[in-house]
């Protein structure tokens, strides 16, 4: 290992990663070039042990001060409870010919808290949307934008959990097209940030 790759491992990896690269380094050169007239072979063993305890031991502290730095000074991660009139944007898919359009409507964030469960999200605030071409309410699929979370009856997500301020609609025929979920929502949601930049 050449001594300039630990700058890069440095940088990449932080101070666990310079002291793998620390360890490493100090190991192979030593293989390679230590080479004491006059030691038996357990004299030479017990050094070769004593030299790889040391480098791993500082190896290990190494990483260990990386992690408690990594846990103890980076900040709290928080979630930042919308007001009441806070938009909520709903984008809804709709197959036309071969293409897909999207159509975006806002609702103040109360609205949605009233009625976050699949159930009522889909039967109060899906029904009044006004898009053409409308998919049966059982035949869509709503995803989380904040977590690609599917909210359905049963994987216990609702629309507004965890601060969530967007939701995608998309049919279960374009998530056929599509072969799978991920994908159907990959794409639409890839578009959607390509037209906000």
């Amino acid at each position: 290992m050449d001594p300039s790759v630990l700058k890069i491992v440095g940088q990449i990896a932080g101070i666990g990663g310079l002291a793998l690269g620390v360890f490493l380094l100090l190991y192979k050169d030593l293989l390679r070039k230590l080479k004491v007239p006059g030691l038996k072979q357990s004299q030479w063993y017990r050094v070769i042990i004593l030299f790889m305890v040391l480098v791993w031991s500082i190896a290990l502290v190494g990483i260990v001060a990386w992690v408690y730095a990594a846990t103890r000074f980076s900040p709290p991660i928080s979630v930042v409870q919308p007001k009441p009139t806070d938009p909520f944007l709903i984008w809804y898919v709709t197959p036309v010919g071969n293409r897909l359009v999207v159509d975006s409507f806002t609702f103040p964030y109360s609205d949605i808290e009233k009625n976050r469960g699949y159930e009522s999200f889909s039967r109060v605030i899906l029904a009044q949307l006004p898009v053409r071409n409308p998919t049966p309410i059982e035949e869509l699929a709503v995803f989380r934008v904040a977590d690609e979370g599917k909210v359905d009856g049963k994987s216990g997500y609702n629309v507004t959990q965890g601060g969530n301020m967007q939701v995608i609609v998309i049919p279960n025929s374009v998530i056929t097209d599509f072969g799978d979920e991920h994908l159907a929502f990959t794409y639409v949601k890839s578009s959607l940030d390509q037209q906000g930049e």
